[in-house]
Order: C-alpha cells, then structure tokens, then sequence
C-alpha cells in the first residue's frame, strides 16, 4: 500500500489476452526492425557478433507470430530465459553475449566491418539495440505464473485491509484524492452543489500536478454549464516541474492547458524575472536552452528571461575578485581523478571559507543572504562541519547530522539511563557529560566497587540503595587525585536526580517526566553557552518533543523508545532538524526541492558531479493513471508494460534533472557559484547535474593552472581547493610596537595546524576500525571500485552477523537465510552501489549461507543449546597504547558469540569472519590483537582467574581456527 496498491487494480487481469498480445505486437515489430537492419551483413564471416544477433532477432520475430495464441508469449519469454526444453534451441542463443553486443551498439561501439556496412545507419543501429536489449531484459525477468499467483493471495488481502482501514476512518491522501474524484463522477448533484460554492479557483504550482489530481480540478471548474461554472486561474512553469518522483505528470499538465485554451481560455506567458540580475540570467540561458529539447509530455522549451527594470543595469557581485557568477571546479591537487568524498571536502571548506571571507570584508550584511543548495542530503555532514569550522551560523532543515550533535548524544546518554538501569555504555557516556563531569581516572574505581549495579538498582523507592550507591561514589572518589573535586558533588547529585527520574518516568506522565528531566540536569544552560547555542537548544527541544511523542505512542513501555533511540544515534537518522524559535542570522542549507519558491542574494550550488539515487522502494512499484490498466512491480514481480513505464520514468528522471538545474540556477539574485567534480574524461554524467555544463563548455573546463581561468562565455572560473582565506584579523599591542604580520600570520597558522591535529585525535574508536588500519582491506583496487568493493564485503559481513545472532541453535537456517538475503539486496538497492555489484553480492552471500549450512559450523552452532552466554555482547576495551593508531580514550566493541564449551565447560570468545583467505598464519596476524583485546577486557570485566579461549568462525570454509594459542605440531 505504500507505493499506492489498490484492491481494485490488482482485480484487473494482468495477463488478459489483448495485454500478451501488445507485449508480443512490440517483441515482433522490435526484433522484426533488427533483422531488417542486420540482412546485408547475415553470414559475413567478419562479423559473427552482428550474425548472433541477427539470428536472435530472427528467432524472436518468428516466436512472437506462431503457435497458439494463448502460448505465445510463454513460448517467448521461454526462449529468453533459456527454458525451451530442447537442447538445440538452447544451443543457438547465447543471450548473454546478444545482450553484451546490443549493449556495445547503444553506446556507438561498432567494429570497422560494422561502421563500414552501416554508413549513415549508426544512430537508427543505436536506438533498435537499446529497444530490443531492454525488452530482452524485461522478458527474461517476467515470471507469468507468479504474477498471477501474487495477484490472487495479495487482492483479496488488500481488499480486507481497505475495509478495515475504512471502517476505522483511516485514509491515505491518495486515497482522500481518489475518492473526491469518485464522489463528484459518481454523483453529479454534489459536484453541482460544491461547483456554485466556489466563485474563483486559483490553483499554484500547477506542473506538479498529476493526472488524478487534473481530474479534480477539471470536475469542479469545466463541468456543467459554462455560465454556472467557477472562474478558473492557474500558476504553472513547466520549466519548474521538479517532483516527478511524487508523480507530477507533465503531460497531464499540457493536456489540461490544452483543454483550457478549447475551452476558450488564454494561456499567458511571464517572461519578467524580478529576481536575478542580467549576468546570471544569461548563464541560465546559455547553459540551460541547448539543455531543454522539447518533447511532448516530458520537457518543455525554454523560455528566456529578462530582468526586471529595476535589476537591467545591476550587474551583481562585484567584491574583491568576486564576480555574479562563477563555476569552480573541485579537484584535488596533483590527482589524476579525484574522487567524490575529497570533492565534498574541498566543495564544504571552499563554500564556508568563501562565506566567511565575504562577511569578514563586508559583502554580506546578514548570514541569511546566503543559500547553500544541495541535490541530496547524503553529504550534507561535510558540508556543516566545513561551517562549524570557519564560525558561520547555519539552519537546516534535515539531516542525518542531527544525532551526531554533542547535545544530542549526550542528552540521548542520559535518557537511556534513565530508561534502562542495565545499559552501562549510557551510564559512562552519562557520567563523563558536563553535567556530571566525572574524569576517566575515576571510572575504574568506580568499576571496581560495584558501581553499574548500585546505579542499576535506584528506583527512588529505597533511601538505602541511594546511600549505598553515594558510598561507593565517595569511596571511589577517594581513590583518585584530581586538581578539581567539584566532581564529586557533580556525581553525588546526579545519582539522586537519576534516582528521582526513575521514579518519574514511572509515575508521571509523558510530558511531565521529560519536564522533570529538563529540570533536573542542566542540559539546555550548558548547551546555550557554546557556539550556535540558540541552534543547540532548538536541536535539545526538538530531542525532547520526540522523546514526548514516543513515550506516549509506546503506552508507557520504555523498549520500544530505547530500540529507537539506540537505532537513532548508531544509524544516524534523518531527523528534522530543530530550529531557535527565532533563528536570527544564519545561511540557510537547503535541498534545491525545498528552496523552490524561495530566492537568496548569494547561492552555492555544489554537487553538480552527485550521481541520482534509486528512488523505485526497493523495487516496488505502482502506476496506476485514470483510464489506463495498472503497471506494478511487487516482490520481485512485474506487469508485461512495466518496462514502457520505467522507459517513461527515465526519460522523464532525465529531463527533470535538467530542470531541476535551472531551479537551483534561477534562486540566485547577485552571485551564484557552481561547484562540481568534472570527470577528465566527461564519463558517467548522464545521472548528474553537469552534464549541461559540459555540453556548453566541452568535456573539460578552461585551462586552471594558475588557479582560474575563463571560458569563451567570458565566465569566471576557479580550482575551489585555491579559494583565498578570509581576512587575517591582526591584532596589535596596546604598549607596544606593531607585530610583523608575516610573524603573526606563521605563528598563528602553526596554533592552528596543532589544533587541527589535536582535534583529529579520536577519542573513541571501535577496535575492528582501529586494527583496519594496521591491516587495510585485502585485495582492493584504488578509487572508487575500491570504496564500492569495501562497503559491499562490509555489507555481506554485515548481514552474516545479523544472520548467526537471529538465530537459534537447531533453528530454521533456510527460512533465516532467505530473509538475510532480501534484506542485503533491499540495503544495496538504497545505496550508490552498481545493480552488477549487487547482484554480485547477494549471489555472493546466497552462496556462503548455502555452504554454511553443510558445513561442519552448523552441527557445532546447534550443539551450543543452552551454552550460549552472550551473542553481541557490547564492550568498553582500554586502548593497548595512547599513540596512533589507537585513540586517547576507549575502544568499543561488539563480541560475536560468547559460549561455554559443551565438552569442558570452558568460556571461549568467537568471532566470525567471512575472509576468502584460508591461510591460517594471515588470519591469526589480522584477527589476533582483537580477538586479545576481547580476551583481556572479559577478564578484567569478569574477574576470571585466566583469560577465556578465542577462535575464529570461519564461515566460508566451514571450520573453526583457535587464535591465541599455537597450533599442534604434526
């Protein structure tokens, strides 16, 4: 129902014979034009690729045309999927290699014999094999029988659960759409009665609209009598349409003009941009108008701006070098291709040094003349961090950042205390914040004398378990020589306020325990008095809120509030972002989406470079337009005309895209600044925003050696790593002579450079990360093949721990093993990782779990019955050394499976690994410090006369390898 399934449109027959016959009209017709354009060249002996495919073609063409009507298309897809039931017909189709040629000849890749035979013939070649390569693709993913199978258990459900819903009052938007459209249809009396209602009806963003939604307004303002009906005004850009992933529909947007005009309506054209100056409505026009090639229903044409009359003779920024408009490029220096995580880097610091330095020489009055305007949100961290770092105040409205903020971790460390007596991580991270203000030196002390389990035990309901926990607290702080002892007034009131919260959350209510909380601990004063305080409280505000909404969804259970706050901080949710009830002056970043409407003075505009994530929910997908039969992919399922529709949404993905350059373009009024990582070779821009640039400019920018340069456009252009730095405020003294400014500017970059080092210092570190980069990951390539391939290995590892602490000994490890695999492929699909490497992956992972389950690892797992002692275990591990690699404070940890031998009872540590190495000395080498940093720290925890065995699971080969001890001689 999420993708906007309905009972009704699944009764329709997917498979009705008029729906095979006009999949089997297209295979006949595309593969027929294949053949036509492969006879001359059939048999040439020089060119065997072209003759494989003519004779596919041929095969194609002829299935689609004979047998029984009602077998064709399964004769077909069959035929496609290499399931013809005779060996010959097997035997003369190798589809993998017609698909690689369609492929090379969709993207101009033709041998000299072809180009040869083909002469002026190469584009009519390209765009046949792009069709008949796709249509293969859709055939061989069709699976008749399921499809009709899905339809006849899903529709019948979904019909219930529409009923239910219905019974309950509770509707979707599109449901509220589909059923006002329904109700004036069906009922001409209301819609009479709602139409005299209304005297003028102004609809605004029209080309967002969509089909149903022209249905709507059509019903309340063109029918019935034309003297009866309401007067009609209508706002739409076409140029502006920018949600067609919420199914804005074009070309229902120039089908209802349409109407309007035979109606006698006018259509009136607003040409006059009150906003930019005439420089950058020129850039917009001569990158932009080559950009929109008009074609019915997918992109309008381009319509030139003016300025307005105020701004005709503006000509913008003009302040110490800057110009109106600038495009910088973001490569790093002396790198053949830079990738895309140092581009967002040196992107966010030149946008937050060039801000900074604009304020510093006063070209910006207030922060808020300033938008930084993003494709996506994926990057946006980098680009706050960058601002944090230059002092520039900012507000946003979403991020994925917002559970990284030092106010919110903590505040959220506290909470889980609160709720869960038993989370001793929230309990350190509570008693090392401001509030309490605890030093490292005295955790242990604290350890030692029971402390986790006195804290664990206050409930405000006994005074003596309270003193008990203040005893240990004063004997511990005994045992520690600190200059300060505030701390331990600190800690004493914070063990009774934790005491006293307990008991609130048990017996308030909601709002009034997280009232209490706010109360007690000083969270908002002390968040208030650093930098972007007034955003730091909003941030604080906006955690409690959701605290509140959570509380009392839960019904007063803590669990699930705990889950989903834990889930919050370690996945680092999106989370709109709280804002100070008066933001004051701050730059604002922004999606270009949300900044539509809205217009700045300055605008950056980075990520031209960003690659379009996959919007399809994880292969789900749902069209279902008045009047036309419902297209859908479900479960893995697909309708016959689901490939014209994802033809149709990538076209539209396309043309959209450069619309939604000319919207972020058009925001700006005196400045504007692009920013992108141009590939050298201009490869892999058809999913970017850059692609406009470099039709314009060509496939590089000007030349940049000196770091800027103009193209012939007369445009500024700029390498973003060279971006001055703002004004050095020199500060002189008062008694005495001036300081030497290159003195001053040396020192004070040395203080900042030993800042910078010290800040990049970690605190903590989880253990796997920090002996990484003692062993790096084994058999990568550079660039980005090599951060695809880690987080792919990361992934598949990933969701083998998931699988082994789900389940059970002597469990369903087939039923688990289909679930770990749909949830890999469902994360891969919502990464920037290739459908190939994918596909790979999960391959990959079906493999391993099918392995696992022969191998001698699970008799060994089903034999732990009742011996299991911990699986996940999270643990606090004291760093071996205080330099690099390891961090100042603590290492964490998460220990795989803890468990006491079934045959001497002894407690042994193991961690499994899914290496494809099987060579035991590597393995002991890479695995062994943590698998000793495990040992020691469960000793020390646990007080055990000696440390516990380690070994590691290895789960592609099957067999268990103790680490830590020598292997027996043979």
């Amino acid at each position: 129902m999420a993708a906007g399934a309905t009972a009704d449109g699944l009764a329709k027959d997917p498979l009705a014979p008029e729906r095979q016959q006009a999949l089997l009209e297209r295979v006949g017709e595309i593969a027929g034009e294949m053949r036509r354009l492969l006879e001359p060249i059939a048999g040439n002996p020089r060119a065997t690729a072209a003759d494989r495919v003519f004779k596919a073609a041929e095969l194609l063409a002829e299935r689609a045309r004979q047998g029984k009507k009602k077998d064709r298309l399964r004769r077909v897809i069959a035929l496609i999927q290499e399931d013809t039931g005779t060996k010959e017909l097997a035997e003369l189709v190798d589809w993998s290699k017609v698909t690689e040629r369609l492929g090379d000849w969709t993207k101009g890749k033709l041998t000299n014999t072809e180009r040869e035979w083909l002469g002026d013939r190469e584009a009519e070649l390209s765009q046949t094999a792009s069709a008949l390569r796709g249509l293969i693709g859709h055939l061989n993913k069709l699976d008749l029988d399921g499809l009709e199978a899905l339809r006849a258990a899903l529709q019948p459900a979904l019909e219930e659960l529409e009923r239910r819903r219905r019974r309950f009052g509770f509707v979707s938007f599109d449901e509220l759409q589909r059923f006002a459209v329904r109700l004036l249809e069906e009922r001409p009396a209301i819609a009479t009665s709602v139409r005299q209602e209304i005297t003028q009806l102004l609809v605004d963003e029209f080309q967002d609209t969509d089909a149903l939604q022209c249905r709507l307004v059509e019903r309340l303002a063109l029918e019935g009598p034309a003297n009866r009906r309401p007067g009609l005004f209508l706002v739409g850009d076409p140029k502006q349409s920018i949600y067609g992933w919420r199914r804005a529909d074009l070309a229902a947007y120039e089908r209802f003009a349409r109407r309007i005009e035979e109606e006698g309506g006018r259509r009136a054209k607003l040409t006059v941009n009150f906003r930019s100056v005439p420089p950058i409505l020129a850039e917009v026009e001569r990158v932009l108008a080559p950009a929109f090639v008009p074609e019915p229903g997918v992109q309008p044409p381009f319509a030139p701006l003016t300025a307005s009359e105020a701004n005709r003779e503006r000509r913008g920024c003009d302040r110490d070098g800057r110009e109106a408009v600038e495009h910088w490029v973001s490569w790093a220096e002396g790198a053949e291709k830079t990738l895309a995580p140092t581009a967002v880097r040196i992107e966010a610091e030149a946008i937050a040094t060039d801000i900074a330095s604009l304020r510093a020489g006063g070209g910006i009055v207030s922060w808020e003349e300033c938008a930084i305007l993003l494709r996506a949100t994926g990057d946006l961290p980098h680009y706050l961090e960058a601002l944090r770092k230059a002092g520039v105040p900012y507000q946003v409205d979403t991020d994925r950042s917002f559970y990284r903020q030092r106010e919110v971790i903590e505040a959220a460390a506290l909470v889980r205390t609160i709720l869960d007596p038993g989370d001793q991580i929230a309990l350190v991270a509570f008693l090392r914040s401001p509030w309490v203000g605890v030093p490292d030196a005295a955790l242990l002390p604290l350890w030692e004398r029971g402390f986790p389990a006195a804290a664990a035990d206050l409930d405000g309901s006994r005074p003596e378990r309270l003193e008990a926990a203040l005893t240990i607290a004063r004997e511990a702080a005994g045992k520690v020589e600190t200059p300060a002892r505030e701390w331990e007034v600190a800690l004493a009131a914070a063990i009774s306020g934790l005491a006293d919260l307990r008991a609130a959350c048990r017996d308030l209510p909601a709002d009034r325990f997280v009232q209490a909380l706010r109360s007690r601990f000083p969270l908002e004063p002390l968040a208030s008095f650093r930098r972007l305080g007034a955003h730091r409280l909003a941030s604080l505000e906006r955690l409690f809120d959701r605290l509140v909404d959570d509380l009392e969804a839960a019904g007063g259970d803590p669990a699930p509030v705990l889950r989903r706050l834990r889930r919050a901080v370690a996945e680092e949710l999106e989370e709109p972002r709280g804002l100070p009830r008066n933001p004051g002056d701050a730059v604002n970043v922004m999606t270009i989406h949300r900044a539509k409407g809205l217009d700045f003075r300055f605008v950056w505009l980075p990520q031209l470079h960003k690659l379009a994530g996959r919007n399809r929910r994880n292969g789900t997908f749902w069209k279902d337009d008045p009047g036309e039969h419902p297209e859908y992919a479900l479960l893995g399922l697909r309708t016959l005309g689901m490939d014209l529709v994802e033809l149709a949404a990538e076209r539209t993905a396309r043309a959209e895209r450069i619309r939604l350059l000319y919207v972020a373009m058009t925001r700006a009024k005196e400045r504007l600044v692009t920013l992108g990582n141009w590939p050298p070779d201009g490869e892999r821009l058809d999913d970017t925003l850059l692609r406009p640039l470099v039709e314009t400019i060509g496939p590089e920018p000007p030349p940049l050696a000196n770091g800027t340069a103009r193209d012939a456009g007369g445009v500024l252009w700029r390498l973003a790593r060279e971006v001055a730095d703002a004004p050095s405020q020199v500060q002189v003294a008062a008694d005495g002579p001036a300081a030497d400014p290159a003195e001053l500017a040396a020192h004070w970059a040395g203080r900042r450079q030993a800042a910078d080092e010290r800040a990049r210092r970690e605190l903590t570190t989880s253990v796997t990360s920090c002996l990484a980069r003692a062993h790096p990951f084994p058999g990568a390539v550079a660039g980005e093949q090599q951060i695809e391939a880690e987080e792919v290995a990361t992934a598949i590892g990933s969701a083998v721990h998931r699988f082994l602490e789900r389940l059970v000994p002597g469990g369903d490890w087939e039923a688990e093993s289909d679930r770990c695999g749909e949830e890999l492929a469902a994360f891969l699909a919502m990464r920037s990782i290739s459908d190939d490497a994918a596909s790979r992956a999960v391959a990959d992972l079906e493999a391993l779990l099918r392995n696992l389950a022969t191998s001698p690892l699970r008799p060994r797992f089903d034999a732990l019955a009742g011996r299991i002692v911990a699986r996940e275990l999270p643990l606090l591990v004291t760093p071996p050394a205080a330099e690099a690699p390891f961090p100042l404070g603590a290492l964490t940890a998460s220990v795989d499976l803890i468990y006491l031998d079934p045959d001497d009872g002894a407690l042994v540590i193991a961690d499994h690994k899914s290496d494809q190495t099987d060579d035991d000395a590597t393995l002991r080498k890479r695995y062994g410090p943590q698998l000793a940093l495990y040992a020691a720290a469960l000793t020390r925890a646990l007080a055990l006369p000696a440390p516990p065995r380690t070994e590691l699971w290895l789960l592609r080969h099957g067999r268990v390898l103790p680490v830590g001890e020598e292997p027996a001689a043979t």
